[in-house]
């Protein structure tokens, strides 16, 4: 089957671990013929490139120039995965299916189901509404990536229930089992301190403003334990500016350390030496960094943002503390930091959890049943 994955922003750098590069790349490994079309960066970047047997399109970035591609190859497509609930996927779906009345376009989301919830203007609302009564026309089905989603999304759009279906984010497992096996393999000294460890992007979303205030009040009581940051510092200076502030003035700056960003190799070791991950964001679509942790059997405290209520398995398989609760997340932070059968029993249920759904070998190969299901009865008609 000839697949395109509709992703504009592709960038081949910033999402090879996610899934615009996942999906396409073990979907190829399934036999499809795959290619991602997006927008130019760039007057100097290749219109089409290929890596792995996937084919990169390039158009000029604007819709327009995205529609005539479509048009104009929609004989060669069977199946597009297009992104994000807004008209510009919608207007590529209505002309793909004009175009080909048998084939099937699918949308990921790509969303907590939050923008379903009240408190938006009357117009953004008559916007969404509009999109989701046309979903069932054009759109074969939905994809989301956690249980809450659908329920937030379903509970405004109720007549999209039997069009959504649960896909979540992954790793590449076997990536990390062969990476990880190398780094292990060379002796490691013995660590003489205990690590919290954040992973992501130095911004206001992400919450690390949070962790440095949650660690200012327990980290006398656990006088052993550092906490070690890993993302991009320079995003937003400003912010960075006020956290190094904030750290000299809780008296934590031989305690906190900011890593920037990381290389592959080195964020995978920080991972196997972290004793306890934290998720202090205040919005995500999925949260991977959850995943990536859960891989290795750290234990985890996250707020409850994005899908790290399912990954945790409401509780189970990690501590969640409501979003910019900053008490209850020093509570919940305190009581893994000062447990250890705790947080042995929530590495051992989150390892088994991460290895069981966020394979992208298994993921994919349920959504290319769907795909296939779908292809079957179409055919029928």
């Amino acid at each position: 089957m000839n697949i395109c994955i509709l992703f504009p922003p592709f960038d081949e750098k910033t999402h090879r671990k996610k899934d615009p590069w996942q999906i396409p790349f073990h979907l190829s490994k399934l036999g499809h013929k795959v290619e991602i079309l997006a927008y130019l960066k760039n007057n100097l970047e290749r219109t089409a490139s290929n890596t792995n047997g996937i084919k990169v399109v390039r158009v000029k970035p604007n819709l327009l120039h995205l529609l005539l591609y479509l048009l104009k190859n929609s004989t060669h497509i069977d199946c597009i995965i297009g992104y994000f609930s807004k008209y510009s996927t919608l207007l590529s779906a209505i002309l793909f299916k004009l175009a080909k009345k048998n084939g099937i376009f699918i949308i990921k989301m790509d969303t907590d189901g939050s923008y379903a919830l009240p408190g938006e203007s009357i117009i953004y609302l008559l916007y969404r509404y509009l999109l989701h009564l046309l979903y069932p026309y054009f759109i074969d089905f939905l994809i989301v990536e956690s249980p809450q989603a659908k329920k937030r999304i379903i509970k405004r759009f109720w007549w999209l229930k039997s069009k959504i279906i649960i896909l979540p984010n992954g790793i590449n497992v076997n990536e990390f089992r062969k990476l990880s096996k190398k780094i292990r393999s060379n002796p490691r000294p013995k660590k003489k301190r205990k690590i919290i460890l954040f992973v992501g992007d130095v911004i206001p979303r992400k919450g690390v403003d949070l962790l440095i205030k949650a660690f200012s009040r327990v980290h006398k009581d656990f006088p052993n334990y550092r906490v070690r940051i890993v993302g991009a510092t320079k995003i937003n200076p400003s912010y960075t500016h006020y956290l190094k502030r904030l750290i000299l003035l809780e008296g934590l700056n031989k305690k906190v350390a900011f890593l920037g960003r990381v290389s592959e190799k080195q964020l995978l070791k920080e991972y196997i030496n972290a004793d306890i991950f934290v998720f202090p964001s205040r919005a995500e679509s999925f949260g991977i960094a959850l995943v990536e942790a859960a891989y290795f059997g750290k234990p985890i405290v996250s707020s409850n943002v994005g899908a790290a209520e399912f990954i945790l398995e409401n509780g189970k398989a990690g501590l969640i503390f409501r979003k910019n609760n900053l008490d209850e997340f020093v509570t919940k932070l305190k009581l893994v930091m000062k447990k250890n059968k705790l947080r042995k029993t929530l590495a051992k249920r989150i390892a088994v959890r991460c290895k069981k759904l966020f394979d992208w070998n298994k993921i994919v190969k349920r959504l290319n049943l769907y795909i296939e299901k779908c292809r079957h009865k179409k055919c029928r008609l």
